[in-house]
């Protein structure tokens, strides 16, 4: 099977070669296009977020608390821990009439270098998934469930979650694969066609299946176009794609994970590579974009940064690049 999709060159010869798997879904859920396996099965990581984030809308819990569009939003978000980003977590806190040390998302700095660069004290509001626990946290505070053991698979928030990644997926509970996701709660591993039948529906909301998910993926997906800051951020790739195109909402997972909903298409895209190597995730979402004809040249020239990717020594010399290497069958 030749599933190369990038190559790592040094010189005259390739160094490196990233392996990986691609799937492509249209709205009756049949693969028309892909590289690879599609039941290769793989963890959703961050990808699930805008999964996860559907019943803060579906159960009425975002009226409760008079959450506003950028606060759903943010719930579906990778974060960079920007300001901006942590302004908004706390507002969201103080509705919830809880404090920061209800979050067991743990501590790392945050993505955005120049945000890292200035602040003296990370908190779990500077996490990537502090806003996929503040969703956690405002369904078990709307339905009165105890937060203690949130991040526990047997807790009913996160059997609500995994009953809503068994209807995205259509993969039977009993078949998904759980693991302990980087933030410490479960983690959701499916065959790769099943995670793109998941991003059709963010695609094709008529396709979730009954009207209230269809009206609330319709919100997310809405405000996600309207914020796409809030999905990653400044200088992230989900972020900067959908800055260029906001005909599609693009969603990256940890260790080489990719989803993409691609609306006028209605298109389901997943993605992941096999060694988990992020520099070549990037390159591969730009190459399945232009492929698609989603991109042109000059939106990828706006997007180089994570396309034209080079090799480069100690010396500042280049010495090689990163190189797609797949088409989509």
């Amino acid at each position: 099977m030749n599933n190369i999709l990038v190559t790592v060159t040094r010189g005259k010869i390739a160094e490196n070669l990233h392996r990986g798997h691609i799937s492509i879904v249209d709205k009756n859920k049949k693969l028309v296009a892909s590289v690879g396996n599609p039941e290769f099965i793989t963890y959703l990581r961050s990808c699930a977020k805008p999964i996860q984030a559907i019943p803060v809308i579906t159960t009425g819990a975002y009226k409760k608390f008079n959450l506003t569009d950028e606060e759903i939003t943010i719930f579906a978000g990778s974060l960079n821990g920007e300001d901006f980003q942590v302004n908004i977590l706390k507002n969201i806190l103080r509705k919830l009439n809880l404090d920061e040390s209800c979050l067991k998302c743990g501590i790392h700095p945050p993505s955005h270098r120049e945000t890292r660069e200035k602040t003296k004290e990370f908190g779990v509001l500077h996490n990537n998934c502090a806003g996929k626990h503040l969703a956690m946290l405002t369904l078990c505070k709307f339905f009165n469930w105890e937060i203690e053991n949130y991040d526990s698979i047997n807790h009913p928030v996160q059997q609500l979650i995994l009953d809503e990644i068994a209807n995205f997926t259509e993969v039977e509970k009993k078949n998904i694969h759980i693991g302990t996701d980087g933030c410490g709660v479960p983690v959701f591993a499916v065959p790769l066609k099943n995670f793109a039948i998941a991003y059709m529906k963010l695609a094709v909301p008529n396709a979730v299946g009954d009207n209230l998910r269809k009206k609330a993926v319709e919100m997310l997906m809405r405000n996600a176009v309207k914020y796409p800051e809030l999905i990653a951020g400044n200088r992230r790739i989900c972020t900067e794609i959908m800055r260029v195109k906001s005909n599609l909402f693009a969603k990256v997972g940890a260790d080489g994970s990719y989803g993409l909903a691609l609306f006028k298409k209605g298109l389901g895209v997943a993605l992941k590579i096999e060694s988990g190597n992020m520099k070549a995730l990037n390159v591969a979402v730009i190459e399945i974009l232009r492929q698609l004809k989603i991109l042109d040249e000059s939106d990828i020239e706006k997007l180089k940064i994570f396309y034209d990717l080079k090799v480069i020594n100690h010396r500042k010399n280049i010495v090689g690049r990163f190189i797609p290497s797949f088409k989509l069958d």
